[in-house]
């Protein structure tokens, strides 16, 4: 039992008062002896043991009174399942349920979906609940939004129908964040029993270490946590796993490639599929052959881009019983040229003998539409910063600390920077001002120049390696390269992930040769030979002109990553000063589950000025996939807009359930009460129970009873 006002039970206190009156009361009278009371003892004598019961019921039923008066005050509770329960008269219970809308709850069977039995199972949780219980309603998507709290159901019918008003997300579930929400509702309870239902298919997906410790604190609390399981049995799913960007740079009428991955989940063999692939709302079908169960295909789908510019692409599946993940989502930024800006630190005046002739000849070969711009380093020290898509600097000297500073500005934002070695390299000057102890651009400490024969390059494997693709070519064509003087290039351990030694020297030591960094959006190169043939004769090579190209084609790649995402992923997009932004808005999809002919409505983004150099808006609530349209005004130009794809969360097609001792696991010292979807199991399983109205009637019922027997016992005898 637990009281809503336990203050209240200070007042007990006074329940010593009829005693202390009651001996007072004594003390008053004098004994006085008197000759004709004598003949009265023995009539006194025979009635004092009924008069001194009278007078000591009278005193019990005076404190008792006074103590079911403060008990009332103190307005107990108990369960209607104990014994207080049987006095019970309302509800005084704080429910939370939640609603799980993640992507898995869209499964089908039986021509529904379990998040419509979910919908049901709370609608019929609210014909359960007391009118003066408090109840929270949540998504498991939007746990800081509840879409009721700490309300009192009176007229159900306006719950209903937001009820029926939902729809499914195409997240996957995080529990502890779940959880955490439910926990800040429990705190503001205002009464003490707490109850939390989650309605859910108990998917493994999700569920991890955090939860137990916000568990464990419950069940120290009395939490009562109920699961009612909505699952259906899954009778197989194919899933669209990826729909990725393959051509590192998409350029105007070139081919580029995309790879899709399917996968199938069921138990026998899945038939062909045909798929439609929608560029820019201009349609085609793509054929995935049979797919063994639990096991993976991938396919290769060429398109091709006649325009400059950002452009939609939407992968979808025929309908199966789990149609979250049937569709993929991709923004592909395509480009007239590649800008590569090539920056001689050693200029020479006969073909061939400048630093960077052989890379001109490079990415100026063939029919590829490349830019090249070269420059000497006192051009381009002198000269106003232009950015590229690639800016290469062979064998210079120095960076100016004012050309840094843009330098990693630029490359922050994206640009890739590729840096070859050299004679006139500033060793000294690099490391103080470039490589900063690890924190600046330069992705390795540049050390002494050493004159040594080495036995060719050794690639290290790697699927994020600008020079992946040479991994299959022959290791006889790396062993051609012998340079007979290399630099020295020193990374120390624990440099993390964005440093990676894309190769090694052939030798005992097997010291770093190339290595890259990822700076922000843009990726960072450090050759440890030159760009020309006054240290090796790897620049006549086909290696040279296919790991160059290779190269640039990676770190020219813009990160639009920020235009690609999951859903539950924050949308964090950054302007530039210079874009003078005044206002801006955002213009989500509309689900899947409502009229496609419905219009979205465009959401007013507040932006954030606190750094002047790098405004940002952000947008939250991407619980549905689908393209999403940011748009903004600024001083120089009319509205822009930009396309911003949000993809379902496939990791929660995994429909593996949460097995008996996972539960144990993250459900910790709780044990919840885990029941089907059925009429029985939705009984409500802990009424409240507030006695203080019983108790006020028992006061009144003292009141009168007191009343009664201090009159009999004070009658003239």
């Amino acid at each position: 039992m637990s009281f809503l006002a336990p203050w209240m039970l200070w007042g007990l206190a006074l329940a010593s008062a009829p005693i202390i009156i009651h001996l007072l009361n004594r003390r008053r009278f004098i004994r006085v002896d008197w000759a004709p009371m004598e003949f009265l003892k023995l009539t006194i004598k025979t009635n004092r043991r009924r008069l001194r019961l009278e007078q000591w019921l009278l005193l019990a039923l005076r404190t008792l009174l006074v103590v079911v008066l403060f008990l009332a005050l103190a307005r107990p509770v108990g369960t209607r399942d104990s014994l207080a329960g049987f006095f019970a008269k309302s509800g005084r219970t704080t429910r939370v349920v939640v609603l799980d809308d993640s992507l898995s709850m869209g499964y089908r069977a039986d021509n529904r979906t379990a998040f419509q039995d979910a919908v049901e199972a709370a609608k019929r949780l609210l014909d359960q609940i007391a009118s003066q219980d408090g109840i929270s309603v949540m998504l498991a998507s939007e746990p800081s939004q509840p879409i009721l709290r700490h309300a009192h159901i009176d007229d159900a019918a306006p719950v209903v129908a937001t009820l029926d008003g939902l729809t499914l997300s195409e997240m996957s579930p995080s529990w502890a964040n779940v959880f955490n929400g439910v926990d800040e509702l429990l705190a503001t309870s205002p009464f003490p029993l707490k109850e939390v239902v989650l309605v859910t298919d108990l998917r493994a997906q999700g569920w991890d270490a955090e939860v137990t410790g916000i568990v464990d604190r419950w069940a120290s609390e009395n939490v009562t946590l109920r699961i009612i399981d909505v699952a259906q049995s899954p009778l197989g799913n194919i899933v669209l796993e990826s729909l990725e960007l393959k051509t590192p740079v998409p350029l105007r009428d070139a081919k580029v490639l995309l790879e899709a991955k399917i996968r199938n989940d069921g138990e026998e063999t899945s038939a062909a599929l045909t798929g439609i692939l929608s560029v820019d709302e201009q349609t085609s079908t793509v054929t995935f052959p049979e797919i063994p169960p639990e096991e993976s295909v991938t396919v290769a789908i060429p398109v091709s881009f006649d325009a400059v510019g950002f452009h939609q692409i939407e992968l979808t599946l025929p309908a199966d019983r789990l149609n979250g993940d049937n569709r993929a989502l991709l923004v592909v930024d395509v480009r007239e040229t590649l800008d590569v800006m090539l920056v001689d630190g050693e200029p020479g005046s006969r073909p061939f003998e400048s630093e960077t002739d052989f890379l001109a000849a490079v990415f100026s070969a063939g029919a590829s539409p490349w830019k090249v711009t070269r420059l000497t380093d006192t051009e381009w020290s002198r000269q106003t910063m232009v950015p590229s898509d690639v800016l290469v600097l062979a064998n210079v000297s120095s960076i100016p600390d004012e050309r840094l500073k843009e330098l990693e500005e630029l490359v922050s934002r994206g640009m890739g920077l590729m840096i070859f070695a050299g004679d006139q390299i500033d060793a000294g000057s690099y490391n103080l001002s470039v490589y900063l102890n690890g924190s600046g651009l330069l992705p390795a400490e540049i050390g002494q120049i050493r004159d040594q024969d080495v036995d060719g390059l050794v690639l290290e494997p790697s699927a994020e390696s600008p020079l992946h693709e040479m991994e299959q070519m022959s290791p006889e064509m790396f062993s051609e390269i012998r340079p007979h003087r290399i630099q020295e290039l020193g990374i120390e351990p624990g440099e993390g992930d964005a440093v990676q030694v894309l190769a090694r020297w052939n030798v005992q030591e097997q010291t770093p040769a190339i290595v890259a960094k990822t700076v922000g959006a843009g990726r960072v190169v450090l050759f440890g030979l030159t760009a020309d043939r006054n240290w090796s004769d790897w620049p006549v090579q086909p290696s040279f002109v296919l790991a160059s190209r290779l190269t640039v084609q990676s770190i020219a790649a813009r990160n639009n990553s920020q235009q690609n995402l999951t859903a539950g992923q924050l949308i964090h997009w950054d302007f530039t000063p210079a874009q003078s932004v005044t206002s801006a808005a955002m213009t989500p999809p509309v689900h899947a589950e409502q009229n496609p002919a419905q219009q979205a409505a465009s959401l007013p983004l507040s932006i954030d000025r606190e750094d002047p150099q790098r405004p940002f808006v952000e947008f939250t609530n991407t619980r549905s996939a689908g393209f999403y349209d940011l748009s903004w005004q600024s001083n120089q130009a009319s509205e822009i807009k930009l396309a911003i794809a949000v993809g379902p969360d496939v990791r929660d097609s995994r429909l593996d359930r949460l097995l008996p001792a996972q539960q144990e696991q993250f459900l910790g010292r709780i044990r919840p009460q885990i029941v089907g979807y059925n009429e029985q199991s939705l009984a409500g399983s802990n009424q409240g129970a507030e006695l203080w109205r019983s108790a006020m009637f028992c006061v009144l019922g003292f009141v009168v009873f007191e009343s009664m027997l201090a009159a009999w016992v004070g009658r003239t005898r």
